[in-house]
């Protein structure tokens, strides 16, 4: 899986370019086939419906889910509740397009798509144009309807997805690779 480079900044491109390559052996490795086969392996439920669930399932046991649930609202609302990770979130085809529906109902996402779209845009008039483009995007016109757009969305890249089927929406299109090229690093906190 991790090949050496010449910088440990190239190791991490390599590493996560083996991780996709290997996408496959390692779903294998970490899920059962009765699982891949039961109906909850194929429902997207957010941690929100999971909590719920756990409520009830433990509903007899008094509030001992209480002091768990401080300790997941606190580390998800500091690295999960950021609008760039809800743009990532929104601007992904294969979330986005899974259930539209429920994607339209989760607030927080919407709000952080457009504190993303404000902060990272230079002019408003570009911003407008974003917010006109995503009326197709949300549509699944143009480009996006095409079969091969639609087969895509889980088989290559995000940012290689919307350079390819993005071109009827190129304000969005830019957007959407700035943010779905960003990759995680720790580099910003090392010393060089």
């Amino acid at each position: 899986m991790i090949r050496q480079a010449n910088t440990r900044f190239a190791t991490a491109f390599l590493t996560l370019r083996s991780f996709q390559l290997q996408k496959q052996n390692l779903n294998n490795m970490f899920s059962s086939e009765k699982w891949n086969k039961s109906k909850f392996a194929k429902k997207k439920q957010a941690m929100n419906r999971a909590k719920e669930q756990t409520t009830v399932a433990f509903s007899h046991v008094e509030d001992i889910y209480k002091d768990f649930y401080d300790i997941i609202d606190k580390r998800w609302d500091v690295q999960l509740h950021q609008p760039l990770h809800a743009t990532d979130y929104f601007l992904n085809p294969e979330f986005f397009y899974n259930d539209p529906d429920e994607m339209a109902q989760v607030v927080e996402d919407i709000e952080g798509f457009y504190d993303s779209i404000t902060k990272l845009t230079n002019s408003n008039g570009i911003e407008d144009e974003i917010l006109k483009e995503l009326v197709i995007y949300k549509k699944v016109d143009e480009i996006f309807s095409i079969p091969a757009a639609k087969m895509e969305r889980t088989l290559i890249s995000l940012a290689e997805w919307w350079g390819l089927y993005g071109a009827s929406t190129p304000n969005l299109q830019k957007l959407a690779i700035k943010i779905l090229s960003l990759t995680c690093s720790s580099s910003g906190c090392e010393r060089n």
